[in-house]
């Protein structure tokens, strides 16, 4: 090869790994930051920005401030819309980062003023409404199926505490100090859904305060709120609420035209929603409504406590639409805030939810959604902090940032052994109230290992004309190995002597799960013991115990057997189990001992241990030695599962 043709190799090798890195700087990432205000230099907590033509973005936190990465080989715009707020375009051009940005919303361009309607006039809004619910199931309709991804970010802060709380000691209220953030958790989750009901769900990344290894509770489905259905399901409530477009929406609710403004080329038309009756299952709030396609645009909406949510005074709801493809609108963004106040107590909760990478109307493989709709990767909680900073879709807070590192800071103190032992300690000294109340427990200082001695009141609360005055001593043990959480092993140990028979038996119980996910398990229990005929049990012993003492009543009938029984069982496919098991057992039948009762019932009187007749005082069966074996095939019809 001669000197020329090296020459123009090493040319063309040289322009093109110039040509190579030169695209890679100008497609490189970069992070746009700033902060967005109204006109008044006022923070705007939750605005929705987005890079225009698509639905990846952020939103802004309470502080109004965002961040958001780019990789961009042109210019391109980025959209600030809020509910409220005319909709702001930002260009930014190649290879420009003009961070921070200070962003400055303006209120909507108002083109309708409000309109004072008498009597004799329908208000403007009711023409619109009702093109809305005509349009309602058009749009419900227009997506059959989706996939997006879905970044939800919850928190739960303390507002205000009472002096006092009757189920709390004095010495262990929360003072001032305790206000504000109480938890804080991030998830990112990957989301499909298919008509009519199909869905399915994989949470890919998980993050709490505080905690190493667990998993949010963000599910996908907490803000999945449809308002073109027409019930509305938030999970408060036994009820669902009522669309504000729902098809019998105008039996619920008053409208009223607020306010039109222009968005782009398209007239949005800003709605009242007031509701006919406060006990309804009903909204509040405000709905905006394109004209002439009659969609939604947004909405933000309030429940009271008036239309019987539990345990929350008041819920506010604000839901973003933007375009996905030709006449599909679909949520970018929902914030929940719900608002606890009880006992003094007042607290709020905020679920921030902002869909990404929206996939609409394409076509799953057959066998895609199975019965596993929910899922949490095993790497979830174990991603390092770049994850979260190139993948969180909502800025956090200076008190969230120390929320973080405070949880850090717990996290590596309670893995050290100064704090293992010092919890061991405590948690394992004796105390003679709890072994009357609670019973006693002690584990290892890595919770591998547990044992539990039941409590005294309980030991004693047996009584039944059979065995008459009893102790039945219960205690337990249990393993786990850290290195495989699929096994588990326990031991379980009934002790029980009769007063009046002067009897001791005992039963001993040996569980050994393989696999926890599918329930596979192998128990072995041996002993002598007593046992109901109804092997349901439907009686407690407690509770057998008062019927017995006050009401005159001895409804547990008794057995004696004294046996070895093996069995295994295990769910082959989702809900399909097996299960089979022997038993070798000496059955001996029992006759009434006791005939004591605290309280005498007039023209009553105990009944036989004979289950058949309860005239019989004779024994209920001959005394005889079985071997019996059992398979079962138990089967649950379309069963759905989470795997955690």
């Amino acid at each position: 090869m001669n000197n020329t043709r090296l020459s123009i190799i090493a040319f063309f090798s040289l322009f093109t790994l110039l040509f190579i890195q030169s695209n890679d700087v100008l497609s490189q990432s970069k992070t746009i930051s700033g902060h967005v205000y109204d006109e008044f230099n006022e923070p705007l907590p939750f605005v929705n920005i987005y890079i225009k033509g698509s639905t990846r973005g952020t939103t802004s936190n309470f502080n109004g401030a965002f961040s958001l990465d780019l990789k961009q080989d042109s210019s391109l715009f980025i959209v600030f819309q809020y509910v409220g707020f005319k909709k702001l375009y930002v260009e930014i051009p190649a290879g420009t980062n003009p961070s921070p940005l200070k962003v400055i919303l303006q209120v909507e361009n108002i083109m309708l003023r409000e309109i004072v309607i008498t009597t004799k006039k329908e208000d403007p809004a009711y023409p619109i409404i009702r093109e809305a619910i005509k349009n309602r199931k058009y749009y419900d309709e227009l997506v059959r199926s989706f996939s997006a991804q879905l970044y939800m970010k919850s928190n739960v802060t303390l507002d205000e505490i009472p002096e006092s709380f009757f189920l709390i000691p004095k010495d262990q209220m929360p003072d001032s100090s305790q206000l504000g953030l109480m938890y804080l958790s991030e998830s990112v989750s990957n989301y499909y859904f298919e008509k009519p009901n199909k869905r399915k769900e994989e949470m890919i990344a998980s993050k709490i305060s505080g905690t190493k290894t667990g998993y949010s509770f963000n599910r996908a489905d907490m803000v999945m709120l449809s308002f073109y259905k027409n019930l509305i399901n938030i999970g408060l409530s036994e009820r669902s609420f009522i669309s504000p477009i729902a098809g019998n929406a105008l039996f619920y609710y008053r409208y009223r035209l607020i306010e039109s403004f222009r968005d782009n080329d398209e007239l949005i038309h800003k709605i009242q929603v007031i509701p006919k009756r406060v006990h309804d299952n009903i909204f509040k709030g405000y709905i905006y409504i394109t004209d002439e396609k009659w969609n939604i645009h947004s909405l933000d909406l309030t429940i009271t406590r008036s239309s019987q949510i539990d345990f929350t005074d008041s819920v506010h709801i604000r839901q973003v639409h933007v375009p996905v493809t030709g006449m599909i609108k679909m949520p970018l963004s929902l914030h929940i805030t719900m608002y606890f106040k009880a006992f003094g107590f007042t607290a709020t909760t905020n679920f921030i939810g902002f869909f990404s990478n929206y996939k609409v109307n394409q076509a799953f493989p057959d066998d895609f959604f199975g019965s596993e709709v929910f899922a949490v990767t095993d790497e979830s909680s174990k991603l390092d902090p770049l994850y979260w900073l190139k993948n969180r879709q909502a800025v956090l807070t200076t008190e969230e940032v120390q929320n973080y590192q405070k949880g850090d800071s717990i996290i590596a103190y309670h893995e050290s052994d100064a704090y293992l032992d010092s919890m061991m300690r405590i948690g394992n000294a004796f105390k003679f109230k709890d072994l009357i109340t609670g019973g006693y427990g002690r584990r290892d200082k890595h919770r591998t290992s547990y044992y539990h001695l039941h409590p005294l009141t309980e030991a004693f609360s047996s009584y039944n004309t059979v065995e008459g005055l009893n102790i039945d001593i219960r205690q337990h043990f249990s393993k786990t190995w850290p290195e495989n959480k699929n096994k588990h092993l326990s031991f379980n140990l009934a002790t029980k002597y009769s007063f009046t028979n002067k009897n001791l038996l005992f039963e001993q119980n040996v569980n050994y799960y393989f696999d926890r996910k599918h329930d596979q398990v192998v128990r072995l229990t041996f002993g002598k013991y007593n046992y109901d005929f109804n092997d349901l049990v439907p009686l407690s012993n407690f509770q057998n115990t008062v019927r017995t003492l006050l009401l005159e009543d001895n409804f547990k009938k008794l057995y004696q057997k004294e046996f070895i029984h093996i069995e295994s069982s295990r769910e082959i496919v989702n809900g399909l189990e097996a299960k089979a098991s022997i038993e070798y057992a000496n059955r001996l039948p029992l006759v009434n001992h006791e005939d004591y009762s605290i309280i005498k019932v007039k023209n009553k009187e105990f009944t036989s241990n004979n289950p058949l007749n309860k005239f019989d005082d004779a024994p209920s069966f001959e005394a005889n030695k079985a071997l019996t074996m059992k398979v079962q095939l138990v089967f649950k019809f379309k069963q759905k599962f989470a795997t955690y």
